[in-house]
């Protein structure tokens, strides 16, 4: 992929940041084959990648279990919702088959810049909207969806009722 949301490497704008992590991932694959773990991995994509082009959004990179996804900051209502079914359908899928999986959503918006990495081809996206959104992704409960308070300031009624207030996260830094 040689750009996202029309811009190319070097190129700074805002954007919604989303990181999904499958909840449970190694306590259940533990038991299962390779192939197993692969086809668990592809129908999940599937459906990720189903979702996204429902948007303007794109996949960055998928890691593991988990996958990055940017979309537009001014589709903000609108990703979030897509984020929501797809969160649906991918937890109903896993009840079907592992019914102790689960997936969780973070979401953040701000600025990010578009990079291409050496030798990959691919581009990635980098910022401190990128590192909070992960971070909010790795203090979710199972199968929280996460959204920052300049998220959730950008959602519609509708998507809104679809959250409840929590409690922010606490971090402590050195250095």
């Amino acid at each position: 992929m040689r750009e996202y949301l029309g811009l190319k490497d070097g190129d700074i704008t805002d954007a919604l940041v989303c990181f999904t992590d499958i909840a449970g991932f190694l306590r259940t694959t533990r038991s299962l084959s390779l192939q197993e773990i692969a086809q668990l991995l592809q129908q999940v994509s599937s459906i990720i990648a189903k979702h996204v082009a429902n948007t303007t959004g794109r996949i960055v990179k998928y890691i593991g279990d988990a996958s990055l996804l940017v979309f537009p900051e001014e589709d903000v209502d609108g990703a979030i919702g897509e984020l929501l079914a797809m969160k649906r359908e991918i937890e109903a899928a896993f009840a079907a088959t592992y019914p102790d999986l689960s997936i969780t959503f973070s979401a953040h918006v701000g600025q990010i810049i578009i990079v291409r990495l050496e030798p990959l081809a691919s581009l990635d996206i980098l910022g401190d909207t990128v590192n909070t959104a992960s971070l909010l992704n790795n203090n979710a409960r199972n199968g929280e969806f996460v959204v920052s308070q300049l998220v959730y300031d950008r959602l519609g009624e509708q998507t809104r009722r679809e959250f409840r207030k929590a409690v922010p996260p606490t971090v402590y830094v050195a250095g």
